[in-house]
């Protein structure tokens, strides 16, 4: 969003809308979902260290599974627990 062209305002307002909501949603997700140890990451470091891990989705039994490396199985079960408790807190 560094480049923002001002011929049309309309457009570039709604450009800049989705931007913010883009960040806030991201960060609403790192502030609950994630330890404190990740608050200060930037968006680069957080895509690099979460998203890129390799894994694989099966279905197996009528069921969706994500199979993932046994170190990151914590991570993922702790950020499922922690969405669960946000969703049913509101």
């Amino acid at each position: 969003m560094r480049v923002c062209l001002v011929d049309n305002l309309k457009p570039t307002l709604f450009f800049f809308r989705i931007g913010v909501l883009a960040y806030n949603l991201y960060r609403l997700f790192i502030l609950k979902t994630l330890d404190e140890s990740w608050y200060h990451h930037q968006l680069q470091t957080v895509r690099w260290r979460m998203y890129q891990i390799a894994g694989k989705i099966v279905w197996y039994a009528n069921q969706i599974f994500l199979k993932v490396h046994l170190r990151f199985c914590d991570l993922f079960n702790e950020i499922r627990l922690r969405i669960w408790e946000f969703v049913n807190t509101m």
